[in-house]
């Protein structure tokens, strides 16, 4: 972190409209939620002194992934702040993965008091987060970050489940998982339940029911409605809209479920959004 000055610079006479004055009592406080390893921000901003020189305060930070809140903050020096920007100088971050905000903060003894935010919005490889070209979007709207996630095998005789972890939101395009029942007589029928909590709001039924010694592959999906199966692949009509909040699980009830019947490893699709 460092305070730079141009030394080509003229004294510049003081704007004729600017929104914040700071002093030293002042921070520039950026709050980060980033889900992208190796990513670097640099924090730079330009301030016009009281002597009338332009000012450079900067600073390079890496944040924490999984989309951990952590709050940098840089002093400033007395005079009017002209521009703030923070953007990526390694990693490359797309949209869905690194949310920002740009806030001013004032420093008394104690806790420090917010006095304005500046800008809030997802900042990409090509779209740094600035003022005063600001950005206040919300960062559940346009289009999410698309991934693919694989989880892990419960072991013989458990249901399957997922939590989404803080700070997410997801929609849920595709669940893609195979059971393999043992050779104990019994009708399984698969599920898809989406709980928060204890409390079951979504159940997806199979049409299809499976009996002993069989393997089949369940595909959810956005299909639209109920395809009929082909071979031991079936088929899964998800809703049109999917959410899915922080905490909550997507996760299978199978009715007749045995000790012996195994789920494999689940593979997801899901559009996902930080939620501060």
């Amino acid at each position: 972190m460092g305070l730079i000055a141009g030394l080509d610079q003229l004294p510049a006479p003081r704007p004729a409209s600017v929104p914040f004055y700071v002093d030293d009592r002042d921070v520039l406080a950026v709050h980060v939620w980033n889900n992208q390893v190796t990513l670097t921000l640099r924090i730079w901003a330009r301030i016009l002194d009281l002597d009338g020189i332009i000012q450079t305060v900067e600073s390079t930070v890496t944040p924490a992934t999984n989309l951990i809140h952590q709050v940098f903050r840089t002093p400033l020096i007395a005079g009017y702040l002209l521009t703030v920007g923070v953007y990526p100088v390694s990693g490359t971050p797309i949209r869905g993965q690194v949310w920002g905000i740009i806030a001013l903060e004032r420093t008394p003894s104690s806790n420090n008091l917010h006095t304005a935010t500046l800008a809030r919005g997802y900042i990409t490889e090509f779209d740094s987060l600035a003022w005063p070209a600001t950005k206040f979007d919300d960062s559940v709207e346009g289009p999410g970050y698309t991934l693919n996630i694989t989880g892990f095998s419960s072991g013989a005789g458990y249901e399957q489940s997922w939590t989404v972890a803080a700070s997410q939101r997801w929609q849920a395009f595709t669940v893609v998982l195979a059971l393999t029942t043992s050779a104990a007589a019994a009708t399984r029928q698969v599920h898809l339940h989406i709980l928060s909590g204890a409390t079951v709001l979504c159940d997806i039924p199979s049409e299809t029911t499976q009996a002993a010694s069989l393997t089949y592959t369940y595909y959810f999906g956005p299909f639209g409605y109920a395809p009929a199966p082909v071979g031991t692949n079936v088929y899964v009509a998800l809703p049109g809209v999917l959410p899915v909040m922080a905490g909550w699980k997507i996760a299978t009830l199978t009715d007749n479920l045995q000790s012996g019947d195994q789920y494999s490893t689940p593979s997801f699709m899901v559009s996902q959004w930080i939620e501060p």
